[in-house]
């Protein structure tokens, strides 16, 4: 299991911010009454039918994910390969038949972003969207206003939103019932954070104010919580069915700790204590964590530390604990795939031991160093999807400015799925040397990594 990170930024007065529950088309607050949830569903569920390419009454989202769940509810332990569900927590994330993801409206292209990223910050306004791998079309599911990655747990989807309390911004997570027709639950000042690969668990978090801190919250997919025992969480890392894992800092003695939470007892452990850097120039404060891996019985994941106002990586460690074992941390140094540019480490997990001899994590993807399109096999290894080229690479003017960009690009079953941009600066948004753009053209994209043959999910231009 490959989990991707979310930091969580303490401070008085928590100021992340999130989505807003889907408007017009995308569902209900929680203090709605039922006949408005119901009227939200068959709105959606309309919405949805019509998008379809020639207008016919072709299954849903909401009828697809219905039979999905229908599948799930018949398991016991509700495994993966029972109803589909790839890539949990991540831009593109298939369920049943399938593969969800978000993109920008019209009026989302307006927003700009620093460098030309999107993705996980607020970045306009955007819209749900369904790609049926069966029947190879694409549908609207909601309007929202959403970013970071798709969270399932059961047959309910979970995302962060960006929304506004009294004209103040303000953190929000929505609960979508996907075989409901979407109808959806808000739930203010708390955001999402990980899941579980089989679907089985979702961890929100949200900040105590009673006792100073910031707590998480287990979300099981047959209706249980669970609540942290430990207020002082920095950084929730990924959870399974039986426990999550999260780390603490302590900026008065400067303790870096990771520690396990388990549902069962509702107990916290401390697994030991995280590498601190020894360069005098890195960054001060708690390190950031990639690549986590959670395979048998262990946790694996890198500690790196950065410099300056450029964010330059000094320091990397591979760590590895073992699940529900204190003190059982233990860390090496590694050195960067790429001096020169400053990548971390990458690697997989062989004989209870990470392997950093390998080209990738594998089944993830990637834009190489000479811009091809990429995915790494079960063992690591690089393989060019075929017939692509270098057609996604980044390119730029002559100024140095970013004309293209493929902003994203996950690995789901053979198919790379992928985001590009154009772009066009937009320097009176700059923040000091941090360039900012806008998106001129949106794409959404699929590439069959056996034929090379690409497949256009969704476009969007403000031209």
């Amino acid at each position: 299991m490959k989990y991707r990170m979310k930091a969580i930024i303490l401070a008085a007065g928590l100021a992340v911010i999130l989505t807003a529950c889907g408007s017009s088309d995308a569902g209900n607050s929680e203090n709605k009454d039922e006949a408005a949830t119901q009227s939200t569903a068959e709105s959606n569920a309309d919405s949805a039918e019509s998008a379809t390419e020639d207008g016919s009454k072709s299954e849903t989202a909401a009828d697809a994910a219905e039979t999905a769940a229908d599948s799930v509810e018949e398991t016991d332990g509700m495994k993966v390969e029972d109803y589909g569900l790839v890539n949990n927590g991540g831009h593109f994330v298939k369920y049943g038949d399938i593969v969800y993801f978000h993109a920008p409206d019209e009026a989302g292209l307006e927003a700009t972003g620093l460098f030309g990223e999107y993705i996980d910050t607020e970045s306009g306004t955007t819209q749900l969207m369904a790609f049926h791998t069966d029947t190879k079309k694409t549908e609207k599911v909601l309007d929202d206003h959403s970013y970071n990655g798709i969270y399932i747990a059961g047959s309910k989807m979970y995302l962060d939103q960006f929304a506004y309390d009294n004209e103040n911004p303000t953190d929000e997570y929505c609960v979508y019932d996907i075989p409901g027709g979407f109808s959806a639950t808000e739930f203010k000042g708390e955001m999402v954070h990980a899941a579980a690969e089989d679907g089985s668990a979702v961890v929100t978090g949200i900040f105590d104010g009673d006792h100073n801190g910031y707590i998480l919250k287990v979300h099981m997919q047959d209706g249980k919580e669970y609540t942290t025992d430990d207020n002082d969480i920095l950084h929730c890392i990924a959870c399974d069915k039986d426990r999550l894992f999260y780390t603490t800092y302590n900026y008065n003695d400067k303790s870096f700790t990771l520690g396990e939470f388990d549902y069962a007892d509702g107990k916290s452990i401390s697994l030991g204590s995280l590498p601190a850097p020894t360069y005098s120039d890195a960054q001060e404060g708690p390190g950031e964590l990639k690549e986590v891996i959670l395979q048998d019985g262990g946790i694996y994941f890198s500690v790196n530390y950065y410099e300056g106002t450029g964010h330059f990586l000094s320091q990397s460690f591979v760590v590895s604990a073992e699940a529900g074992k204190a003190d059982s941390v233990t860390y090496e140094e590694e050195g960067m795939v790429d001096e020169e540019e400053g990548v971390e480490p990458v690697f997989m997990v062989r004989d209870g031991k990470p392997d950093t001899s390998v080209d990738g994590a594998p089944s993830t993807a990637a834009i190489n160093s000479k811009g091809e399109l990429v995915y790494y096999d079960e063992n690591g290894k690089e393989q060019k999807a075929a017939n692509t080229g270098t057609s996604y690479e980044m390119t730029v003017d002559d100024d140095g400015n970013i004309k293209s960009m493929t902003e994203c690009v996950e690995y789901i079953e053979g198919t790379i799925y992928g985001i590009k941009n154009e772009l066009e600066r937009v320097p009176e948004q700059d923040i000091g040397w941090r360039l900012s753009y806008k998106r001129t053209k949106s794409t959404v994209f699929a590439v069959d990594t056996a034929t090379g043959e690409e497949t256009e999910l969704y476009s969007v231009s403000s031209k």
